[in-house]
């Protein structure tokens, strides 16, 4: 949840709050100042539309956790909420068991900005990346395009994640091209006062 759907700071109530946040929840001695990732209320909401079973399984503490997520979801679109104690240890770490969802994970997938919780089904598992501070993320309108308009197409949802892994690798190495691609550069010729243009590799 942290990090993948918002991103949450908790702090001492004498402290001043960040400059920007979405929300407060007030725990224990602390205040929680919590940012919504972008689009994740469109997101919820498609996947409710779309008759996907959302479920919250999240490493955080139920106490401060289950407080966050009343405020992030008043319409109640998430169907189950699972905490730290449905996590399991796994060679010295927490991991997200997805058996214990009582589902047939041919038809379950996991989104998640940390690889170490989905470690014990990854073919189920996409990598989202991790959100700070940044208000231009574009993750979860992506993951609504890219993925969970085309997973329908796939009996199972390993074959999807799979395809989505593979299109989003493409992606990425066909815009690291681009980024390091030559680079055109404008000089003044000083004889004859014209502009040329060099072709540099961006080392």
């Amino acid at each position: 949840m942290d990090r993948t759907l918002i991103h949450s700071i908790l702090s001492s109530p004498s402290n001043p709050p960040p400059k920007k946040y979405d929300f407060i929840v007030k725990y224990s001695k602390s205040i929680g100042y919590v940012t919504k990732r972008p689009y994740v209320d469109e997101f919820l909401e498609y996947l409710k539309e779309n008759n996907f079973e959302i479920v919250i399984f999240t490493a955080g503490d139920k106490s401060y956790a289950s407080l966050l997520l009343d405020i992030l979801d008043p319409k109640g679109l998430i169907s189950h909420r699972l905490y730290r104690d449905s996590c399991k240890s796994f060679q010295g770490n927490l991991v997200k068991d997805l058996s214990c969802l009582g589902r047939n994970l041919n038809n379950v997938v996991i989104v998640d900005d940390n690889p170490h919780y989905t470690i014990l089904q990854r073919k189920n598992a996409i990598r989202i990346r991790p959100l700070t501070d940044d208000l231009q993320d574009h993750e979860l309108r992506k993951l609504m395009n890219d993925f969970f308009k085309e997973c329908n197409r796939y009996n199972n949802m390993q074959d999807a994640v799979k395809h989505y892994r593979h299109a989003a690798r493409v992606q990425h190495n066909r815009e690291k091209l681009t980024r390091s691609s030559k680079q055109a550069r404008v000089f003044e010729d000083e004889e004859y006062g014209l502009l040329k243009f060099i072709y540099l590799d961006d080392q």
